[in-house]
């Protein structure tokens, strides 16, 4: 069981400032655990917040500070008054709007934001601060506020998607989509990486709504298709940070996965085709700046949709299923290629270039079970 603890501002920072002191890791691991036995108490939220705000503390510290306040906001949140909650959401959306321009610290904070509106448990629309911060920093007047709501929309969207109905989404999507309608523009990568993001994010906002019905949720799966797809088939999208790109790319295909899999009866079949069109066209699996990792979650989405909707691949009444054979075909004999160059320059890599062969095994296995579908059940 945790210790209840009280603290005062003047502790914290001592405390902080004597994990900028120490050396030994020893002590630094003492100072660590001092600092998160701190967060038991109420008062270390107010604390963290101003220890963020006040002090010019590097990066890193600001990050380790970031951790904290998402346990101390687990932790506390609901102990404290209704005034004070309100002073707490309202300094965090500040901070967030004047701190440190890094996505990874801002991400952090506005996971916790997200928490402290999970922990209310009231609906989006009643919480004025960000209504307002939305109102004066989501639009493209300034590129990094821009940025910093969208990963604040988009951690609220994930963490509590319980709290938006259907017309503030509908709203928030009008705003972000405009990002793509003005041409693109490689300085805002990015912006647009994360607008993504964020549009995807609302997949599951849109799935839990009660009053939403099916055509609503095709109509608005058919306007994010459209817009990832018009992106990743722009030329010089991946040339920026190509790691960055992939990584929206996979988190995009997991969100489908799990939409398709948990959601099926909310999709209709031009939906899923307009999946499928996506991942075996010159977006995904037959393009080469597209890593292996991001593969791997493409195919394991067109496995998904095999599985829950195999009437979409059925070689009787589309091309399809010969679509997506000669993709993997290319896809395989592309890696033997490489796999066979690999070795060629190092002959002593060649246990761990098959160990690591796990689009092969992947693809493999989905051939399988395209041929096993069309050849053991009938799909008409």
């Amino acid at each position: 069981m945790e210790k209840t603890t009280t603290i005062n501002y003047e502790d914290f920072k001592t405390c902080i400032d004597k994990f900028l002191q120490v050396t030994n890791n020893d002590e630094l691991k003492a100072v660590e655990r001092t600092l998160n036995d701190l967060t038991n108490a109420p008062e270390s939220i107010s604390c963290i917040l101003r220890a963020i705000s006040a002090e010019s503390y590097r990066l890193p510290v600001q990050k380790m500070l970031a951790v904290l306040i998402k346990k101390a906001v687990l932790r506390n949140y609901l102990r404290l008054t209704v005034d004070d909650r309100q002073t707490m959401k309202t300094q965090l959306l500040q901070i967030i709007c004047t701190g440190i321009n890094n996505s990874g610290f801002i991400n952090k904070l506005a996971e916790a934001y997200a928490y402290m509106l999970k922990i209310e448990n009231k609906p989006i629309e009643e919480n004025n601060e960000l209504k307002t911060f939305l109102q004066t920093y989501l639009n493209f007047s300034s590129k990094d506020n821009f940025l910093k709501s969208l990963i604040v929309v988009q951690n609220v969207a994930e963490q509590y998607p319980n709290g938006y109905n259907a017309n503030e989404v509908g709203s928030l999507i009008q705003q972000i989509e405009q990002v793509f309608s003005t041409g693109y523009d490689a300085n805002n990568g990015e912006i647009y990486l994360n607008a993504l993001k964020t549009l995807f994010s609302f997949t599951n906002v849109i799935l839990v709504q009660e009053n939403v019905d099916n055509n609503q949720v095709n109509v608005f799966m058919q306007k994010l298709l459209s817009i990832l797809s018009g992106y990743f088939n722009i030329k010089g999208v991946f040339d920026e940070d190509a790691k960055e790109v992939n990584d929206t790319l996979t988190t995009v295909f997991e969100i489908l996965t799990e939409a398709v899999e948990f959601h099926t009866e909310k999709f209709n079949q031009a939906n899923m085709m307009s999946i499928v069109d996506f991942i075996i066209s010159g977006g995904c699996l037959a393009n080469e700046d597209v890593d292996l990792g991001t593969k791997n979650a493409a195919v394991e989405c067109m496995d998904t949709l095999l599985q829950v909707e195999p009437k979409i691949f059925n070689p009787k009444k589309t091309q399809v299923f010969e679509k997506i054979i000669k993709v993997y075909s290319d896809l395989l004999i592309a890696e033997s290629v490489q796999n066979s160059q690999k070795i060629a320059q190092n002959p002593d890599s060649a246990i761990d270039v098959y160990k690591d062969n796990k689009l092969s095994d992947l693809l493999f296995y989905s051939i399988e079970l395209f041929t096993l579908k069309f050849k053991t059940k009938n799909t008409n």
